[in-house]
């Protein structure tokens, strides 16, 4: 799972940069494949 681990680290970044917007955007972007990961 090396690619979720890169994709954590950019959400990271983005609000460590405040970029709050982007990361719920990315977020939303990504709640289908979450919800493969979760039960």
């Amino acid at each position: 799972m090396e690619n979720g681990k890169e994709a954590n680290r950019e959400l990271q970044e983005l609000l460590d940069e405040g970029k709050e917007e982007e990361f719920i955007k990315r977020l939303k972007d990504n709640s289908n494949l979450m919800k493969l990961l979760l039960p």
